[in-house]
């Protein structure tokens, strides 16, 4: 709405609220989509910046200054010296991999068609300062879905879309 106001996404966080008994859970692809989503919800509503709450905590979800126990993009195992990249690690990567510093967020328009379900394809675009667009596309359903990009000024594509998948389309 105020795409010249600078607003930071702050204070992420995964496995923290009092019905999420456990608060670490190694390998969770499920809280990787939840930020992913999180992550492109902001972007399109013109977030400038995006911040986790703890990137790096013990395999008990702690400690942090606010004495609970969550999840997090890294888990460190201090007894055996190891550290964990999480999938929540992943999706913050993918997310900075290709929506670089000074792009500009795009307005998106998507058409998908899912005969038995009614699906929501999670998207967000940007236009990168080299002038190639950066088209992040996230389904978090159970089933693959066609999708049609349109752009006015590059014309529409047809991608399908698998299950489950967050993919990134770069084009000039």
């Amino acid at each position: 709405m105020f795409p010249e106001t600078h607003i930071l996404g702050t204070e992420a966080c995964a496995g923290f609220l009092p019905w999420q008994r456990e608060k670490v859970i190694m390998g969770s692809w499920e809280r990787g989509e939840a930020y992913a989503e999180d992550i492109l919800q902001g972007i399109r509503n013109h977030v400038v910046g995006w911040t986790d709450w703890n990137l790096a905590l013990n395999t008990e979800g702690g400690p942090n200054w606010a004495k609970f126990a969550a999840d997090s993009a890294i888990i460190v195992n201090k007894t055996s010296g190891e550290f964990y990249k999480q999938p929540m690690f992943y999706a913050l990567a993918h997310v900075a991999k290709f929506f670089l510093p000074e792009s500009h967020v795009l307005q998106i328009q998507l058409t998908y068609s899912d005969i038995k379900n009614s699906t929501e394809i999670i998207s967000a675009g940007v236009q990168r300062p080299d002038g190639s667009i950066a088209l992040m596309l996230l389904n978090t359903n159970e089933v693959d879905v066609d999708v049609t990009i349109l752009d006015e000024h590059r014309g529409s594509s047809y991608i399908l879309l698998p299950r489950r998948t967050m993919k990134t389309l770069i084009y000039i």
